[in-house]
């Protein structure tokens, strides 16, 4: 698996180098446009595609608000679980603390009935398995950090520990097992681990026929780091003055394919893992047209 890493190293250098060559300049930009895209509008670019690269722009107006759908049962006068909402929302409202002068019991009951109240709404929903985690996922990487005033700090340095990876490559195989499974196959992982933090994670992923296999295997690898900072500065491309973004990778073989990517915690939650589900299907049915 070393060996395979390192020569994976070896790919990325050629494809950055291609990317950079082809892509990365104003060349690109006036051939596919008509004329050179400036620095300030590359910026302004960044900004309209913020979604995309993972940005929030901390704004909601209220014509989106009203554009959130209601549940049927919001119509149903007799339907008791807005009654349990409504009286679960009540009592956070009049016990709601955050200071640190908050008694231990108090902050577990107030978890506990929020927790509560979360499942109450998705029910009254009726959200499948999948969408409570995007919904959750959303909450606490995008939501939370914004109200506490932490987007940077929350998101930039929490790091994807090894129990993250192996939920995040749990999930990912349940995703795909649901197509695999017509073939009488399964997919199962291999999370690489490191003797030390690094900037980039690595799962593998490997077909495998229907079969009493180990879902999540973590393999230890030492004497690394310099392939792996090769990759993540590789990856690392710039988009204007002091402004990147952190490419993903993702290697296909002929049984399975490698996630190599940063280390960041949100890219390694489980709705993370659904997304990540959904463009490995895209590419294959992409690479089948072709």
């Amino acid at each position: 698996m070393l060996e395979e890493l390192k020569q994976i190293g070896g790919q990325v250098k050629l494809l950055d180098e291609f990317y950079k060559r082809n892509f990365d300049t104003g060349d690109f930009w006036q051939s596919k446009y008509g004329k050179k895209i400036d620095k300030r509008q590359r910026v302004d670019m960044a900004f309209m595609f913020s979604s995309a690269l993972g940005w929030d722009r901390h704004l909601i107006e209220p014509v989106d608000w009203l554009q959130v759908r209601l549940p049927d049962s919001i119509l149903n006068e007799t339907d008791s679980g807005w009654v349990e909402i409504l009286q679960r929302e009540q009592w956070l409202r009049e016990h709601w603390q955050t200071d640190t002068n908050t008694s231990a019991s108090l902050r577990h009951e107030i978890a506990m009935k929020q927790e509560k109240l979360n499942q109450a709404i998705f029910q009254l929903y009726g959200l499948s398995e999948q969408e409570i985690l995007l919904v959750e996922d959303t909450v606490q990487y995008g939501i939370k950090p914004i109200l506490t005033k932490q987007l940077r700090t929350l998101n930039a340095l929490a790091k994807a520990t090894t129990n993250d990876l192996q939920t995040y490559a749990q999930r990912m195989c349940m995703q795909l097992d649901s197509i695999l499974h017509y073939g009488s196959s399964e997919l199962v992982a291999t999370v690489i681990e490191f003797s030390q933090q690094l900037p980039l994670h690595v799962c593998r992923f490997t077909q495998k026929n229907l079969g009493n296999n180990k879902k999540v295997t973590v393999v230890r690898l030492n004497d690394i780091d310099d392939i792996i900072d090769q990759i993540a500065e590789n990856l690392r491309t710039a988009i204007a003055d002091h402004m990147y973004v952190q490419r993903s990778l993702h290697i296909y073989e002929n049984d399975g394919f490698w996630i190599i990517k940063g280390a960041e915690q949100r890219l390694w939650c489980e709705s993370a893992a659904l997304n990540d589900a959904d463009v490995v299907v895209r590419e294959h049915m992409e690479a089948m047209v072709d």
